[in-house]
Order: structure tokens, then sequence, then C-alpha cells
């Protein structure tokens, strides 16, 4: 048996420190060991809070995704009905112009008819008012006035019955009477009044003319005394001598003793009182002046237009 060398005895300082030192390294293990776990149970409640979180934005996200297919499902039923509408519309826009081009179809046969009645009463009165005046056959409506002796007009019957001659125009020359010519002291003033006149009658007149009278003159003019068809007391020929601004012609005073011996009278009135050409200095007409060499504006004899108005 080998004798084994005795250990020294540790003093009581040694053991002393020694213990002391392990208390102080359990101490620092424990401390150490408590903060770890203090964080780490920080940490897992921070976990918690981020998925109790997150489960609740899952939440909310499935919400808003059922908002969305809700709404989705709301436009496209909205969607349907807007094309629904708008097909309604289109029929109804369609089926309002079928009825408007009715209505203007009706209106305008209505307008047409109404027309017709107008035109076949007009005729009806233009005819009576011919067959009830003397000395009458002819009822004419005045498109142009040359000057106070021509007028240019077409046949108004034939124009109410759209007739074969409603297009051909007549030149009228006033029976019994002469005028200033273009350039003569009254002729402006002479065309004037045969416009007012024929202008109060709507254009619309009558030639009267006896059957023993000259139908035309030298140019082919049907020759006559204009009357208002709507007063036929109005006579156009008289109203211009009685105005002076037309004297009595010497040489038709045998053609219509009628007609002449109102424009004397007339002519009376108009010499005594000083009016129209009876108040010139100088006068074509009358013989005090020469002849005017201005070239008249509108030759009696010229072509008219061929083509009716009003």
């Amino acid at each position: 048996m080998v004798d084994r060398p005795s250990l020294p005895t540790p003093s009581p300082m040694v053991i002393g420190t020694v213990v002391a030192v392990l208390v102080i390294v359990v101490v620092t293990v424990w401390a150490a060991g408590s903060g770890a776990r203090g964080d780490i149970d920080a940490a897992v409640d921070r976990a918690d809070a981020a998925d109790a979180l997150a489960a609740e934005l899952r939440g909310d996200l499935a919400d808003l995704r059922g908002d969305l297919q809700d709404r989705a499902g709301e436009i496209d039923r909205l969607e349907d009905e807007l094309e629904a509408l708008t097909s309604e519309l289109a029929d109804a826009r369609a089926s309002g112009s079928e009825a408007a081009d009715a209505a203007d179809a009706a209106e305008a046969a209505q307008a047409d008819a109404s027309e017709d009645a107008a035109a076949a009463t007009s005729l009806a009165e233009v005819t009576t008012a011919v067959a009830e005046t003397d000395d009458v056959d002819l009822a004419l409506h005045i498109t142009d006035v040359v000057d106070g002796n021509v007028l240019v007009g077409f046949d108004l019957r034939e124009m109410l019955a759209d007739g074969p001659d409603a297009g051909r125009a007549i030149q009228v020359r006033l029976a019994g009477t002469d005028a200033p010519s273009p350039g003569d002291c009254r002729h402006t003033q002479s065309t004037a009044l045969t416009e007012a006149w024929l202008e109060a009658t709507g254009g619309d007149v009558l030639l009267r003319r006896p059957a023993d009278a000259p139908e035309t003159d030298a140019l082919g003019r049907r020759l006559a005394e204009v009357l208002a068809l709507t007063n036929p007391d109005s006579s156009l020929n008289v109203t211009l001598t009685v105005a002076g601004e037309a004297i009595l012609d010497d040489d038709q005073v045998d053609d219509d003793p009628f007609l002449t011996e109102r424009l004397r009278v007339a002519q009376a009135s108009a010499e005594g009182t000083g009016v129209g050409v009876w108040g010139c200095t100088e006068s074509a007409l009358l013989g005090t002046a020469p002849a005017p060499t201005t070239s008249p504006s509108a030759s009696p004899s010229a072509s008219p237009d061929p083509t009716p108005s009003g």
C-alpha cells in the first residue's frame, strides 16, 4: 500500500474566498437567466399581439373582399339596368320619331287640303268677280310695273287652277291714259303711284274693256282699264289721272266713252289744282318741252320675266 501524501488543509480565509466567488457566480448566472427570460416573455407577448393584429387585419381584408364582391355585383346589376333603359329610350325615341313623322305628314296633308280649299275659294271668288263686273273677261296678278303706262302680269284664274297658261306673261297698256316717259317730269312719281296702288290691292286686278274697243295696241299689249279685284270701283287709270300722274290720251277717247268721261272729270280736277304733271314747268307729256333723250330703264315692249311671283 502506497502512502499518499496528505493534502494541506485550506485555511479558513481561502475557503471563505472560494465560497464568496461561487456565490457571485451563481448570482450572476441567475440574474442573467432572469433578464433573458423577461426578454423572451416580452418577445412572446409582442408576437402574440402581432398575431392578433394580423388576424384582425385578415378579418378586415375578408370583409373588404366581401364588400367589393357585393359592390361588383351591384355594379353589374346597375349596368344591366342602364343597358335596358338605354334600349328602352332608343325604342321610345324611334317611336317618337315615327309619331312625329306621322304628325308632320298629317299636318302637311291638312295644310295641302287647306291650301287647296283656299285656292278653290279664291278661284271661285275671282270667277265671280269677273262674271259680275261689266265688260271684264280677264283677271291678272300683276308682278311687274314698267311705268305708269305698262304692267306685266299673269292670268289669275290660270294660276289658281294651275292651268296650262299659268306661266304665260301678259303685258297690259292702260287704256285711255298716257303717263310720263322715263326722263320726263313726274315719271318717277307716276310709276311710284302705280306701284303703291297695286300693293294696296295685293296685285290682283280685273281688266275692263268694252266689247267694241280695241283689244290690243300696235305693240300687241292688251288695252284695258285696270280695276282692283277686291273693289272694282277703284280704277288705276282714274287714280293716276286725278293725281295728275297721267293724262287723257286723245287718240283713245272714242274707244271707251264710259272711261273717257271719268278721265275727263279726273283730269279737270288735277289741272285745276296744278298737281302732278300740271305743276311741271316743262313736260314732254303736255307738249311744253322736247321729248326726253334719256334711255328708258325698261321698254314697254320688252319681254317680261315669264315666271309669275306671289
